[in-house]
């Protein structure tokens, strides 16, 4: 997968219309949220099969299991390894990458390791219950890049 050559632009706009958006299962979830910011980056969207398919974390986790999965964490890995490259987790992050890190949850019905996207100041950007918020403080497990 590539990015567009005004990727920068494209997701600086999909982030500024995404700011004060709360988390919403099915709408605005950690998963929805990166697929949406490779969408613009990229023009496809990782999540095309999911969108409009479920509205709670019980419909998330069918969703998931119908990728032959157990984990919110083993399908973002298997997604995501099918459409972009690892980076070395010694590498730094850069904007527009996508991690898979573990965080202070920000939702109290989310749990375990969360997707998100680097933004342009190095944080990680996920949906919390009050729009976007930055994570500077995390604990990388898996960096892709376009």
């Amino acid at each position: 997968m590539k990015r567009y050559q005004d990727w920068p632009e494209r997701l600086r706009k999909y982030i500024d219309q995404r700011l004060t958006r709360q988390m919403e299962w099915g709408k605005n979830d950690c998963v929805l949220f990166t697929a949406g910011a490779i969408e613009a980056m990229s023009g496809s969207d990782p999540a095309h099969w999911c969108r409009g398919e479920y509205a709670s974390k019980v419909g998330a986790m069918r969703q998931v299991a119908l990728l032959g999965c157990r984990t919110f964490q083993e399908a973002t890995i298997k997604c995501c390894d099918e459409i972009m490259r690892r980076k070395p987790l010694t590498q730094n992050l850069e904007a527009g990458d996508i991690v898979l890190a573990d965080i202070e949850n920000l939702d109290p019905t989310a749990t375990g390791p969360t997707t998100g996207v680097i933004d342009f100041s190095g944080g990680m950007l996920v949906p919390g219950q009050r729009g976007l918020c930055v994570v500077d403080d995390m604990e990388v497990q898996i960096v892709w890049s376009l």
